[in-house]
């Protein structure tokens, strides 16, 4: 009886001692921390250069539209200048997923936009990017995009629509936690119309 319980305890005192497999458990524990921090980096770095890209852009069709030669652009100009400015990943419709809401500011009131950004929602079965209502008067007075008279001060807010990297993971979850919506960037503006319009 006493030979058996030498033997367990031997058996048990070279398997408390025995350090195999402690690189894969000490693996398995902090693997996925350091993962979801860099999964999070870089969805963060994307977002940013998204956000830069779209700044730019918008300062570009912005710079038309102050200029406002010979005319200034329609509503869906507008949104094709700033897409056309935009380097997207393949694949990317930017039509679809951006709206512009444009208004010159009166100097009686001095009232901003709406504090809520107005953006498509790409979860709804009726899309406001679509081409047909698009056209439509109601679909213009809803966007609220009034181009202003010369020396007007405009403001100008854009909000594009994107999807995150990765969806499931780190900061592309809390982002996109409004399901097929994915995330917005949003742009704000401010410019006076130039006197020769």
């Amino acid at each position: 009886m006493i030979n058996v319980f030498k033997r367990a305890s031997g058996a048990l005192r070279r398997y408390t001692r025995d350090a195999s497999g402690t690189a894969s458990i000490e693996f398995a524990i902090l693997f996925p921390p350091i993962f979801l921090l860099f999964a999070s980096g870089v969805e963060a770095g994307l977002m940013m250069t998204r956000n830069v890209m779209l700044e730019r852009s918008v300062d570009i069709a912005v710079r038309e539209l102050r200029l406002g030669m010979p005319q200034p652009p329609t509503f869906q100009e507008f949104r094709e200048q700033i897409c056309a400015e935009m380097l997207l990943d393949k694949g990317y419709d930017c039509l679809a997923n951006v709206q512009v809401e444009l208004q010159p500011v009166s100097s009686d009131t001095w009232s901003p936009l709406n504090p809520e950004a107005r953006c498509i929602n790409r979860a709804e079965d009726i899309n406001p990017a679509d081409s047909k209502i698009q056209q439509s008067e109601a679909f213009l007075e809803a966007t609220n995009y009034e181009t202003g008279a010369n020396n007007d001060f405009m403001l100008v807010r854009v909000c594009m629509q994107v999807d995150p990297l990765l969806p499931n993971y780190a900061l592309g979850a809390l982002l996109s936690d409004d399901g097929d919506n994915g995330y917005s960037l949003v742009v704000i503006s401010a410019f006076v119309n130039e006197p020769s319009r």
